[in-house]
């Protein structure tokens, strides 16, 4: 049985907002991987979650009483390991009580229920050198005064390589493709030296949907869809015999109606972050700049009996990562 807690404190002014707004965030959750046969196996797992929202601005201007909104709910994964990779059949439910509440919040649109999701998902790994994943879902969940057809309901089926030759060079693709609108999104990352090296990444994206961002107002005809492009730099630093390390990137965007006539290209994000490590712990720090939109934040990860951290190999963090190689990545 393995319990684990989760936390998070959150301060920050919103786009066309003169205010700051506060918030936290904490979860339980307890899990248990249960052996079904020799290739079968279930990790089931539940959890409370619990979000506060501290001096709520009304619409009228003033200012409310704090917000407790709690849900619990559960996730299920039902794992086939084979020759070649392993798949994932996932279940996934939340319910949502009313604020300030332990009651259900029936009288929602949703009827509390924040998700209810059946996933699966294909792992293959033929080789060390690189591995593919597939998956989707099934979204249950109903929605008062909203009628979706099915294949509304299947949620993006989304497609990644990632290619490694080596430790310090490696190459991934993502796609997300939706069932009626085809083609979503296409990602590329490229990164070159480990982690704990001096390096750097190249980050390239594209997505289909059209609408305003809160950038739009910052960066005259900003959209997104066919023609618009991120493309984004990062050079990591790792001063030899430190214990510390630093990312610095920046995302490019550009938009064209055509070829390579770029009808925009400017700079859309800059930032920065960097790694500390202490005796018992490791913390982060960052600064992201968005036109119109400012970030900073801090984590702290404790580590509590482990003179040595154990690093994370490079074949589970493809397995149960999100396919980018390290954290401080130029992520388009």
């Amino acid at each position: 049985m393995v319990n684990s807690f989760t936390a998070y404190y959150n301060r920050a002014a919103y786009t066309d907002y003169t205010y700051y707004q506060e918030s936290a965030y904490a979860q339980w959750m307890m899990s248990k991987a249960v052996p079904l046969s020799k290739r079968l196996s279930l990790l089931p797992s539940l959890y409370y979650d619990q979000t506060l929202t501290m001096h709520p601005h009304n619409s009228d201007g003033t200012i409310g009483q704090n917000q407790w909104t709690g849900a619990y709910g559960t996730n299920m994964v039902l794992r086939y390991d084979t020759l070649l990779g392993t798949l994932d059949t996932g279940y996934y439910y939340q319910r949502r009580f009313s604020p300030n509440s332990l009651n259900v919040d029936a009288s929602a649109a949703d009827s509390g229920i924040s998700s209810n999701t059946v996933t699966m998902q294909l792992f293959m790994r033929p080789n060390r050198y690189f591995y593919l994943r597939s998956g989707t879902g099934y979204d249950f969940k109903y929605t008062q005064n909203q009628s979706l057809n099915y294949d509304q309901r299947i949620l993006p089926v989304i497609n990644e390589l990632q290619y490694t030759p080596s430790d310090k060079l490696n190459m991934f693709v993502r796609n997300y493709y939706r069932i009626g609108d085809g083609s979503q999104a296409f990602v590329f990352q490229a990164g070159v030296g480990s982690p704990e090296e001096t390096g750097g990444s190249l980050g390239f994206s594209n997505y289909k949907s059209y609408g305003t961002t809160a950038v739009s107002s910052a960066i005259s005809d900003f959209k997104t869809g066919p023609g618009s492009y991120i493309v984004s730099p990062t050079l990591r630093w790792v001063p030899l015999n430190k214990s510390w390390r630093m990312d610095i990137g920046v995302s490019l965007y550009a938009y064209t109606t055509g070829g390579v006539n770029f009808n925009t290209l400017c700079m859309y994000e800059k930032n920065l972050t960097i790694y500390k490590n202490f005796h018992d712990f490791f913390t982060q720090w960052y600064v992201k700049i968005r036109p119109g939109v400012e970030t900073v934040g801090f984590m702290a990860n404790l580590r509590f009996n482990d003179p040595t951290p154990r690093r994370v190999s490079p074949e589970e963090t493809q397995r149960f990562g999100d396919g980018w190689e390290y954290s401080g990545s130029g992520r388009p």
